[in-house]
Formats: structure tokens, sequence, C-alpha cells
């Protein structure tokens, strides 16, 4: 298999080559589907093309008998090229054909999917026992390597009428697929998380990594001090913290109200004698910034100004501070307490909705 970094370098790839192809993701007929209308018409495509008297006809015309949302469930086994219904290995194989020969094998082994399942689908009286066995599909596939060429073998043994995508229109096969005038985009970009890794909940996590610098978006965050663990004293945290001092830094703040305030510095947190100077930085002070989220509200962000030259100091006598000409963020020396104000370093306002606030740090 693949590392992380060779897969991520070929996944990369592949998008950028897809966006530049002159058959691109707009186009009628592209070699990997990339967008929200082009899933819909392949959905389209997959119940039309399933009706073929050699492909699963008695399948689909069963599911709709039972009041299935058909294209919906098409859409749902598509937009995952099949992962969430296939053992690991299996969906190497998938993977591998899809490297190759692009988005219309995701439809090939969906229509063997079902073909392989028809049994136990035509079985089904309801129309919640058939999305069971939707959820299902390659339950009992196993991973064999002739398990896997069977399916492959029913994949390729399927006929599919040639730019059958192009000649979908794009009205919106089912609700399933269709915008949501409530949707919030989700961003796939965020960290990959060991235990133990604090209490900063995942939708707050997606943000934020989306801010830290590709330099450090390679790196796993660890979460090296937490006052539940460690105690409530400056001075452990610094000891603890000088060991990474050539790191960057997430830190997290949770008030007594449910509020979440923190920031990411390109330096760890070390004692200083006064700020720190931007020289000794060893990554731009630019890549920093602070966020909240206040309870019930969504992350805000806010990045560095540029407008002084203060960005960290700490000392077991004064605390911390996280930007200047009043910093955005500071705790005393027992970690007990915080106070924020209007911060010329990231042009932010106080960051809690009362300007001072028990935290716990972490």
């Amino acid at each position: 298999f693949f590392s992380e970094s060779e897969a991520m370098l070929l996944v990369s790839c592949i998008i950028q080559e897809a966006h530049k192809d002159r058959m691109g993701a707009d186009a009628p007929n592209p070699r990997i589907i990339l967008t929200r209308q082009m899933i819909n018409k392949q959905a389209k495509l997959l119940v039309q093309e399933g009706k073929r008297r050699q492909n699963v006809p008695q399948v689909i015309a069963h599911l709709e008998n039972l009041g299935l949302d058909v294209h919906g469930a098409a859409a749902e086994l598509l937009q995952d090229g099949c992962a969430h219904v296939l053992p690991f290995r299996a969906l190497c194989r998938v993977v591998g054909s899809f490297l190759v020969e692009g988005s219309e094998v995701v439809l090939r082994y969906a229509l063997a999917l079902l073909r392989l399942r028809a049994p136990q689908i035509l079985a089904c009286g309801t129309s919640e026992a058939a999305k069971e066995q939707l959820q299902n599909l390659g339950h009992d596939l196993g991973d064999t390597p002739d398990a896997i060429d069977n399916m492959t073998k029913v994949a390729y043994s399927m006929v599919l009428k040639e730019d059958g995508l192009a000649r979908q229109s794009s009205n919106w096969g089912s609700t399933y697929v269709s915008p949501k005038m409530d949707y919030m985009p989700h961003i796939f970009c965020r960290p990959r998380l060991f235990e133990p890794c604090g209490k900063c909940p995942g939708e707050v996590w997606e943000v934020l990594w989306s801010f830290v610098p590709q330099t450090c978006r390679i790196l796993d965050p660890r979460l090296i001090y937490s006052p539940a663990v460690h105690g409530t004293s400056l001075r452990t945290c610094l000891e603890i913290t000088k060991k990474y001092a050539e790191s960057p830094m997430m830190f997290f703040l949770f008030t007594t109200s449910g509020d979440i305030i923190g920031g990411f510095s390109p330096q760890m947190l070390v004692r200083t004698s006064g700020y720190l100077r931007l020289s000794e930085l060893s990554r731009p002070v630019e890549d920093a910034f602070v966020f909240r989220r206040l309870c019930g509200r969504t992350v805000e962000v806010f990045v560095w100004s540029g407008e002084n030259e203060l960005i960290l100091q700490a000392s077991e006598v004064s605390g911390m501070a996280f930007g200047g000409d009043a910093p955005a963020i500071s705790i005393n020396k027992d970690l007990q307490r915080a106070h924020s104000s209007s911060s010329q370093s990231f042009r932010s306002p106080p960051l809690f909705e009362a300007y001072e606030e028990e935290a716990n740090k972490s």
C-alpha cells in the first residue's frame, strides 16, 4: 500500500488534473466526477443502466415498487466510491481501477454489488429492509482474491451506454442530492488526532485547521499539556513546553459558560523576558491567529494584522500574554483565570462576552 504522504500526493494530482482536463468536471461527460451536479447525473445513469435487461432490472424495479428513493440510494452509493459498503481490500481494487479509468468504474462496481446482493434485496418486503440491505451490500463479499476477482468480473460484465452521462438531464433527481437552503459546506481539512486529544470539538478543528499554514498541516498535533492532567501551574507548563521549543503551538481555553477561545502561534510557549522578538521566531509571525467560538455560535478567526511586533510573552511570575497593545489573550500564572482585550496585533475584539472569565487551558 502507499504511505499516507504518497496517497495524498496521488489524490492531489488526480484532482488537479481533473480541473485542468479539457473534458473536466464541468464537461458533459467528465472522466472524474467532482461536483454535486455530476453525482446527480451519475445516479440517474445508474438507475437507467440498472434497468437494462443485461444488468439488474429486477432489483431496480423491486426497489421502486417498495417506494424507495432509488435515485437517492444510488447517489449515496456513488458519492464515496462505494467505500461505506466495501471491505478494505475490495475497496482497494475499486480505487485502483478508478485511478486508471475514472468515475465510470464506480458506477460499474455499484451495479455489480446490486447484482451480487440481488437475492437478499428481492426478498425484502419493506423499504426499511431494503435500505438495510443497501447499507450492507459488501458485507458478505469477503476479502479473498477470488471474491474480489469475482466482483470485478461482474462489474465489467455490465453493459453501459457510451456517453450516457452526457444524456442525463440537470434536474435534481431526489431531495437527497439537491442543494439544501440551510446546508453549511464542510471543510475536509482537519488534523489526525491521537488520544489524549483534549476537549476541542471536531467542528471547531474543522474551521481552525484550514487557517493553519500548509507547512504545519503536515504535522500531527499532540496534546502535551492540560491542567486536568499536569496541574495548574505555569511553571510546570513551561518546563514541559521547553522540550518542544522549535514547534508551533495551538492552545485552547474553555470557559465556565461554554465558550472556547485560543490561538495558533508559530512559536511554542517558552519563558521570555518581555515580548519575544520577531527575529527570534523560527516561523513567520504572519501565520499567527486567535479565535473564539462563543456558546451556540460559529467559529470566528482573527489573523495577524502586522500593526505591531508583539506576539508572545510568558513567565511563571507574570503569566502568559498573546498579542500586544492589550493582549488578545492573557492567562494568570496559576492558569485559573483569563482576560481578553481588543488587540491591535490581530484587530480582534475582546474574545469573551465578559472581559474576564474563569478558564481551563488545554
